[in-house]
């Protein structure tokens, strides 16, 4: 049997995508700074990984901001 990585990737991918999904269905309010956090560990670079801070940053520091994305 032939382990294909490529699979292997896209399973973990889609694993991740629906715990986040999962996290954010439970209580929005409360595990947004957990959805962030998993979003930053699966950023591919640093670059990613920066604008994912820089969104969290945002969110934390401009109430219009929260409010925004609070309903979505």
């Amino acid at each position: 049997m032939k382990f294909n990585l490529d699979n292997f990737n896209k399973s973990i991918k889609e694993m991740t995508i629906k715990a986040g999904f999962k996290i954010i269905d439970q209580n929005p309010e409360k595990n947004v700074d957990r959805l962030f956090e998993l979003t930053e560990k699966i950023g591919k670079d640093e670059f990613t990984k920066d604008k994912i801070r820089s969104v969290k940053r945002y969110y934390d520091e401009i109430p219009s901001i929260k409010e925004y994305l609070t309903p979505i």
